[in-house]
């Protein structure tokens, strides 16, 4: 699942690929108490998300996150890596995702949250949803970017070194277009390896047609698709994850 602020992306993956992905948005209460206390009602009023699972993944969506060699935690705590960023740490856990060898997704989340995640599933795997997109396009080359809700994750490889990760919130398709060409310009990445997702690309990818190349469009991995039409609609961090 992807927790994000307003909403909660359960998606339930059968043991066999003969069966469907059952993919269930749930909404999450803008007047709780609290954001951590919002999600935690949005879990119990779904009792099937509190089921028996093989395998439980919790993808944190939080902005206040960097990237950063992993070697560097080998001589400088989390904490400090954080401070030289301007992230808050207040009433945060430290967490740290490894998508691929020698890269470190450093990141705040809520105490309260990730807590209740460890009291509330068995053995469950908390990670940053950045993580798994690194880890899906590590092994390619060009600039990749996911447009979601309002958010956008650009991630820039060539040759499985990352260039580049970063998350941008945007308003209108124009917005999140500029932020893309403006990476795609200082990272001298070319027009051709451009590549373009998420469930709200469509409109991203028309206005950069009409300014500059249309972006190829990422496609969901035929496995998937095969696992039904709920495949379509997951977010592109889950789909890395299932990938």
């Amino acid at each position: 699942m992807e927790i994000c602020s307003d909403r909660i992306d359960a998606v339930l993956v059968p043991p066999v690929t003969s069966e469907h992905i059952i993919h269930s948005i749930i909404a999450i209460n803008p007047d709780a108490p609290s954001a951590d206390k919002a999600i935690q009602e949005a879990i119990y009023e779904n009792p099937l998300l509190l089921s028996d699972f093989k395998r439980i993944d919790a993808l944190i969506d939080t902005r206040s996150y960097t990237v950063t060699p992993h070697q560097l935690l080998d001589h400088t705590s989390s904490d400090t890596v954080m401070k030289a960023c301007g992230i808050d740490i207040s009433d945060c856990e430290e967490c740290i995702s490894a998508p691929a060898d020698g890269i470190a997704v450093v990141y705040a989340a809520a105490a309260a949250l990730t807590g209740f995640l460890r009291r509330t599933f068995f053995n469950v795997r908390i990670n940053h949803r950045i993580a798994p997109l690194i880890a899906s396009h590590l092994s390619s080359s060009g600039l990749f970017a996911v447009a979601e809700h309002g958010r956008l994750d650009i991630i820039a490889t060539d040759r499985g070194r990352l260039l580049a990760a970063n998350t941008f919130e945007y308003r209108n398709p124009i917005d999140a277009a500029y932020y893309i060409l403006a990476c795609a310009r200082e990272l001298r990445a070319p027009e051709s390896e451009i590549f373009l997702g998420g469930t709200d690309c469509e409109p991203v990818a028309q206005v950069m047609g009409q300014h500059a190349g249309y972006p190829k469009t990422v496609q969901c991995p035929p496995a998937l698709l095969a696992m039904g039409k709920d495949a379509v609609s997951l977010p592109q961090s889950i789909t890395a994850l299932l990938s």
